[in-house]
């Protein structure tokens, strides 16, 4: 705290003598690239400013651009797909902590997750989604919260996307990391930062170029957090160290990333079932936490990455990537809390786990880029491969009774957990060859994009003992094809079917052909849009959107399971980003989602499933977000934030005999910058959920999850 207040003291007296960056009307939107590209646009990083082809556009937010898997980089407003993206500048303003807090700007997205608990779910479109890609490959990024110093972008596709990402079995979409590349003149920036209840954090970022064309690079990232969070018992205790390198020749590009992250967490947030037969008792207070430190989660996660391209001709590049990741986790605690009672009584079990988790992944390729006639073609081929490795073991043991309401310390009752012994091993590959041709004519106001990948998904499991239970593997085609057009060049219309290819299920116990392996299942969708773009890169974006994935389903009569189910998800996408006024910046949208259960089981034998027609569990009809900035101008330097969240109710059962109540969130903030001794410093404050709102957020797949409390954020970075 008082590194914070010497902070901003610094800042007040700094003002009236030092010049500080303002805004005219000309200087641009609030959405801006990202990331450098040395073959299209012209893209520098001036302390909080981003200049794209020579516009200046400060305190870019929502990217412009965005990696589109084997297709590469690409314009927003040039992609046939639904996209969107988040900078590091959104970062650092809204002094994000992980993942959950930049895709909480996203109204296609909400966190399906507790917000304290140890790892982070979302889901995309009525989705579930748990991959997050790094650099466009799987099996890298930590599964449970990565952080994120060292990322400069994160880009989420929306809808299936195996065509594009290949490995990724991802329905709803994909969320990948951009890594930052040391920039030209040096980066030097230390933020030290303040999250109530008591907790300290520190984010260091350096990096420079040299060479005689700055050929060279090397960029280095450290964050520390520790302390007691919002969340009573809870404290978190992290630190990542991230290194990437990179050379960029004439002809010849190579990056190197490597990153280590260690993580511990006491006394972690669980999500709730609820037995039938009553009403969803009410949230409880978001500070409140029916765990305490008895429980303990560790996690380690390393990767490394190296990537080249080589350009063989000046149209034809060859490109090659190949990284791997070792991961160790441990948890000791409280597990999967059921209520049980309208009071809000709960049976907790209590449960000791061990995962290792190894992954190897690589890619391959050429693209080449020519004409026939007027058609301009860019083809890309490429070879990906996937192999993830883990083991694991669990025990289960007393399971104690507790009341969300009114928590007690388990730590009297939980006294040991014995580390158990290996209960499984786990053996997955996926392979797959993919090309993909986008055509265009006139001066690319017209492009076809199609495509097919032939994917090989492959699992093979083990006891303890190393005896075989299940072998699996089988291979299928996924194509896919869009079409974008521009009537006007600041217009986009596109549209696009493609498929997102998932590992097939197997027949439950207890069914008449129990342990059968299905054939891999195929999630299909179809998209129309429109894009608008304002300015040098504020825009409008609109999808509708109809996505059907295949589901298990059980005979009643034959016992016989097979994946004749279905669910059909239909959606309306709106999303706005730019600046509207001089020095008023939006960034917001709202979505409509049609989930329902369209093929379910017919247990009553009428000839319809019993189900058909019902809603999803945990898919909102509504979700909206509204985001704003405003430079006062009567104090150039300050900034006044705002931020609205709204989810409305969700099903809880799939017979739709429950509900959880719409929830909306309001987070405040300021921000203010000036320029001392020639360099940046700017001090940030926020209170998210200022109302201190107690909901339910989510309830997909009938597990509560919990909100986060009233929550104050406070950092002074300074760059040197």
């Amino acid at each position: 705290m008082k590194v914070l207040i010497e902070g901003l003291a610094v800042l007040l007296a700094a003002h009236a003598a030092a010049p500080v960056k303002t805004r005219s009307p000309a200087e641009g939107s609030s959405a801006g690239s990202a990331k450098d590209d040395a073959q299209s646009s012209r893209h520098e990083q001036i302390g909080d400013d981003i200049i794209v082809n020579g516009e200046r556009i400060k305190g870019a937010q929502a990217a412009s651009k965005a990696q589109i898997g084997v297709l590469g980089d690409s314009e927003v407003f040039n992609t046939p797909f639904s996209t969107s993206g988040y900078t590091d500048q959104l970062i650092r303003d809204q002094q994000a902590r992980s993942l959950a807090d930049v895709l909480a700007n996203d109204p296609s997205v909400r966190q399906a997750t507790s917000r304290y608990a140890e790892s982070e779910v979302f889901v995309i479109r009525g989705f579930q989604v748990y991959t997050t890609l790094f650099n466009g490959l799987p099996g890298l990024v930590d599964s449970r919260q990565p952080f994120l110093d060292g990322v400069e972008r994160i880009d989420v596709f929306k809808g299936p996307s195996t065509l594009v990402n290949g490995a990724s079995q991802e329905v709803g979409g994909t969320v990948n990391f951009v890594p930052k590349r040391a920039e030209s003149g040096g980066t030097r920036r230390a933020t030290i930062g303040y999250i109530g209840d008591a907790q300290g954090e520190a984010h260091f970022d350096v990096g420079r170029r040299w060479g005689s064309n700055d050929q060279w690079g090397l960029r280095g990232n450290v964050g520390l957090r520790y302390g007691d969070t919002p969340v009573d018992n809870q404290l978190d205790r992290a630190g990542i160290g991230v290194v990437a390198f990179d050379y960029r020749g004439d002809r010849l590009r190579v990056s190197v990333d490597a990153s280590y992250q260690d993580r511990r967490l006491l006394a972690e947030l669980s999500g709730f079932s609820v037995l039938p037969g009553f009403g969803i008792p009410r949230a409880p207070d978001l500070d409140r936490n029916i765990f305490d430190r008895s429980s303990s989660y560790r996690k380690r996660n390393g990767i490394g990455l190296v990537s080249a391209e080589y350009d063989v001709a000046d149209r034809i590049t060859v490109f090659a990537a190949g990284g791997y990741q070792h991961s160790n986790e441990r948890y000791s605690g409280p597990y999967s809390p059921t209520i049980t009672t309208p009071d809000g009584t709960t049976d907790v079990s209590t449960v000791p786990y061990v995962l290792t988790d190894n992954s190897y992944v690589g890619r391959v390729g050429i693209r080449a880029a020519f004409e026939t006639g007027p058609v301009s073609h860019a083809i890309t081929v490429s070879a990906e491969s996937y192999l993830d490795r883990y083991y694991g073991g669990y025990a289960v043991f007393d399971t104690l009774t507790r009341n969300i309401y009114n928590p007690r310390p388990l730590a009297q009752e939980v006294l040991a957990y014995p580390n158990p012994e290996t209960a499984y091993r786990q053996r997955s590959l996926t392979k797959s060859v993919v090309i993909a041709d986008a055509a265009s004519i006139h001066d690319g106001r017209v492009t076809l994009i199609a495509g097919v990948r032939r994917v090989t998904i492959g699992s093979t499991n083990r006891d303890p003992a190393g005896a075989i239970n299940s072998d699996y593997r089988q291979s299928r085609y996924t194509p896919a094809v869009a079409l974008l057009v521009k009537p006007l060049p600041r217009l986009t219309l596109y549209g696009n079917y493609i498929q997102a290819l998932q590992l097939g299920a197997t027949a439950p116990v207890g069914t008449a052909n129990a342990n059968e392996v299905f054939p891999p299942t195929l999630a299909k969708q179809y998209e129309l849009g429109a894009k608008y773009k304002i300015g040098a890169a504020a825009g409008v974006t609109f999808a509708a959107y109809n996505i059907t994935q295949p589901s298990g389903i059980t005979d009643p009569v034959t016992r016989i399971f097979s994946v004749d189910g279905a669910q059909r998800n239909r959606g309306l996408e709106l999303s706005a980003f730019g600046e509207v006024a001089a020095g008023l910046r939006l960034l917001g949208g709202a979505s409509l989602i049609d989930a329902v259960q369209t093929r379910t089981e017919d247990a009553d034998g009428d000839g319809r499933g019993d189900l058909d027609g019902n809603k999803a569990t945990g898919v909102p009809d509504w979700q909206a977000n509204f985001g704003g900035e405003w430079d006062v101008r009567s104090l150039p330097g300050l900034t006044l934030t705002g931020r609205m969240l709204y989810t409305s109710r969700q099903y809880v059962d799939p017979d739709e005999s429950r509900t959880i109540p719409g929830w909306t969130r309001y987070d405040v903030g300021v921000r203010y910058t000036a320029i001392v001794a020639g360099k940046p410093l700017a001090f940030r404050a926020t209170v998210e959920n200022v109302t201190d709102h107690n909901y339910w957020s989510s309830s997909i797949g009938s597990t509560l999850a919990l909100g986060a409390p009233r929550t104050v954020l406070l950092s002074v970075t300074r760059d040197f």
